[in-house]
């Protein structure tokens, strides 16, 4: 586990952080078409890490932009983060397809 300082390396939005070598992506075995319901923080998520992997992903979004509750919790001024973590994903996401 990594450290800074005196505690462990640690991220409420990426668990993983710090932890790399436990949770780290492996490349997929089989490959599999994976088809995720729901454009919200869990599954980007899950799109971005099955992409990855290397499998194909298809993610279907009842609505015209992904985000889910974040986009309405990102409003106001002082959410500037939740912002900035949306557009990082939709990028990812972009850059995976």
């Amino acid at each position: 586990m990594g450290h800074i300082g005196e505690g462990p390396v640690c991220c409420a939005v990426n668990p993983a952080c710090g932890r790399e070598n436990i949770y780290g992506i492996s490349p997929a075995v089989t490959m599999k078409n994976i088809l995720i319901v729901g454009g919200g923080l869990a599954g980007m998520e899950v799109a971005r890490v099955s992409a990855e992997r290397g499998y194909k992903v298809t993610l279907c979004e009842k609505s015209d932009k992904l985000g889910g509750h974040l986009i309405a919790g990102g409003i106001p001024s002082f959410k500037i983060n939740d912002r900035k973590l949306l557009a990082w994903y939709v990028r990812q996401l972009k850059l995976l397809a």
